[in-house]
């Protein structure tokens, strides 16, 4: 292999390994005893929590260098040495922080220097976790973390805004490995406990009905209907939205089942692919799980979960009823019936498996009354386990209980890999100080426009979000822009909101769609094609954002009456629905360009929150409609 094509094999992320034998027994092995430990852990609470986190990190930092291979091409049945020794390491790191727990915890950074064997433990962990993300997450979130690195270490050299004080080697070490400011901070905090006791759930729940319960639902409820292949996917996401809120697992997970269904109705592969695309991505703004994002926000604003959850209410509701309103007309126009063949009753799927919504009320409840979200998210496990056994069809028996107890750590390995690579970025933000220097760059960009700040945000979002996670582009502007937006008079909740929900959408935006790229395998089409199409049918949802950023009422901020929040809700669907008529052409029959122009500019009126943009854009809107609805009478008596 040539130097360029070995540079470009290891721009590439890896692959999952395909073990066997001794190796997939002792990797299963491991993974068993993190789960054990990590549900002892959160349970007894006898753990310090940053010693709980770091040993966490460090086992599954293990685990990724066993399941995944180094580059692309690498061989999946082979497990090379350097594998082998990195996830040593890595469990060597883990026995330190084990055994030397007490004075890890209690010690000063600065004042009690590290010993020389912990520089250098330290500093190898470093380079494991850049290596963790590109296998994991890719070039652009690994480039990101060594830039923060150079950025720490020779920052101070560099004049003008961006200068720093000096920070030495040892010193980046100590707070990017021993301390919370580094690998162990928000970002991983939330996987190793909120992520942990969620996924941990959503694995049983899926595995042992719950997604056939919501698949069943989702054909009962809207199959019959026009497009009713495309809708049970939008509902479907929704539903498992409630649980999951990862865009690209979701995508996988649905796509499954709903593409070959959409595709076998007559809909194209990339229509299908967008559509499971679109709605896998909206389950990151769907409560009442959200993402791992929104967990973060409450870690990092100190608002409380619930709160964030109940704010993202009608946001999310928007989102998916703007799905729809696309897909059926999309449909509607292209003759798509509803689905064939018997369908399952609402009844029937009810009786079959409707005690699977009793662990989604366990988790509702909980989260309303006030437990942490952790013991809401293990209440839902243990209920969705006892559950799990009144019928025998659901059961997992022993080897399933096992599978799913093994598999949870393993999913989230890569999530650890891109939380502690997202930790090294806010660790040098922190050290260098440049959070501040951006506000002052956010603000002379836009001309202290708050539009041209949140349009800056919504770019800086989507361009961060090609490649990578939603949790690690949302620690990055969380720290670099929303303090921007905050300054220049954006709420905290509707600027942290508004940046998590465009680092969500940042998944099917092209050209680095990750929920489009882990549909289109499925789909058998190209992701890049796929990618536009979910934006297409997501294009009034691009919209969403920005309206509750302007109108805080919609997300149940501010003083507000019930009859305005009505109004408000009312405006925003029938502004929404206004723009998805302009974005597809249709209503009876296929609009002219002058019609479509009035639809789209009365829905954008009406977005735009005030008596006097409602009215004109109500207007608009009337016209639209008696000028289509009569042309549609007058060709239909002239057929």
């Amino acid at each position: 292999m040539t130097a360029t094509g070995y540079l470009r094999n290891l721009l590439t992320t890896g692959k999952a390994r395909k073990l066997s034998g001794f190796q997939k027994q002792a990797v299963d092995v491991l993974a068993i005893i993190i789960f054990v430990f990590q549900l002892w852990a959160l349970l007894s609470h006898e753990l310090d929590q940053v010693i709980q986190i770091s040993l966490f990190a460090c086992g599954t930092m293990a685990l990724t260098f066993l399941i995944r291979t180094g580059t692309e091409k690498s061989d999946v049945n082979h497990l090379p040495v350097w594998d082998l020794a990195s996830a040593l390491i890595c469990l060597v790191l883990a026995a330190h922080f084990a055994l030397d727990a007490e004075r890890l915890v209690t010690r000063w950074p600065e004042a009690d220097p590290l010993k020389s064997y912990e520089l250098v433990l330290g500093f190898i962990f470093i380079l494991l976790v850049v290596e963790a993300c590109r296998r994991c997450v890719g070039t652009p979130m690994t480039l990101l973390v060594v830039i923060g690195i150079l950025y720490v270490l020779y920052g101070y050299l560099i004049p003008g805004i961006l200068n720093h004080r000096p920070v030495s080697i040892p010193l980046m070490i100590d707070q990017m490995v021993f301390t919370e400011n580094g690998i162990m901070s928000a970002p991983m905090k939330v996987a190793a406990t909120i992520c942990f006791s969620l996924v941990a759930f959503g694995l049983f729940f899926e595995r042992s009905g719950g997604g056939k319960f919501f698949n069943s639902l989702s054909a009962a409820l809207v199959g019959k209907q026009t497009g009713g292949a495309a809708k049970a996917t939008v509902i479907t996401g929704a539903l498992f939205g409630m649980i999951s809120g990862s865009p690209s697992s979701d995508s996988v997970l649905i796509g499954s089942f709903a593409v070959p269904m959409m595709k076998k109705e007559g809909y194209s592969s990339v229509f299908a692919g967008g559509v499971t695309a679109l709605a896998a991505t909206g389950g990151a703004v769907m409560p009442p799980v959200l993402s791992a994002a929104a967990f973060l926000m409450a870690e990092l604003t100190g608002i409380s979960y619930v709160k964030i959850a109940l704010a993202a209410v009608i946001p999310g509701l928007l989102y998916f009823v703007c799905n729809l309103m696309q897909v059926h007309l999309y449909s509607l126009r292209n003759g798509f019936t509803g689905l064939k063949g018997e369908l399952p009753r609402i009844g029937d799927v009810l009786r079959g498996y409707g005690h699977f919504s009793i662990p989604i009320l366990a988790l509702v409840g909980l989260l309303l009354v006030g437990y942490p979200v952790v013991n809401c998210g293990l209440g839902a496990l243990a209920a969705t386990w006892i559950i799990s056994w009144f019928r025998k069809d659901t059961r997992l028996g022993v080897n399933g209980n096992v599978e799913c107890i093994a598999r949870v750590p393993l999913m989230l390995s890569a999530l650890s890999a891109a939380c502690a690579g997202a930790g090294i970025i806010v660790g040098a933000i922190m050290m260098t100080g440049i959070g501040g220097k951006a506000v002052s760059l956010i603000n002379m960009l836009s001309g202290d426009s708050v539009f041209l700040a949140l349009v800056i945000a919504a770019v800086i979002c989507i361009v961060l979000g090609m490649g990578m996670p939603l949790i690690s582009v949302y620690i990055l502007v969380a720290v670099l822009v929303v303090p921007a937006l905050i300054a220049m008079g954006v709420p905290v909740m509707q600027a942290h909101l508004f940046v998590i929900y465009y680092s969500a959408l940042s998944a099917i935006t092209p050209p680095v769609a990750v929920a489009a790229f882990a549909v289109a395998p499925i789909a058998e089409d190209d992701p890049f094609a796929i990618g536009w199409r979910a934006c297409r049918l997501g294009l009034v949802v691009f919209l969403v954002p920005f309206i509750f950023a302007y109108e805080p009422v919609l997300i149940l901020e501010g003083d507000y009456s019930i009859p305005y929040l009505l109004l408000c809700i009312s405006t925003a669907i029938i502004g929404t629905g206004a723009l998805a008529i302009g974005v597809e052409g249709y209503l009876r029959q296929v609009l002219s360009r002058l019609e479509r122009l009035v639809f789209l500019s009365g829905g954008i009126f009406l977005l735009i929150p005030g008596v006097f943009t409602d009215f004109i854009g109500f207007i608009l809107i009337a016209a639209a409609l008696v000028w289509h609805f009569k042309g549609f009478k007058a060709r239909t008596a002239g057929a």
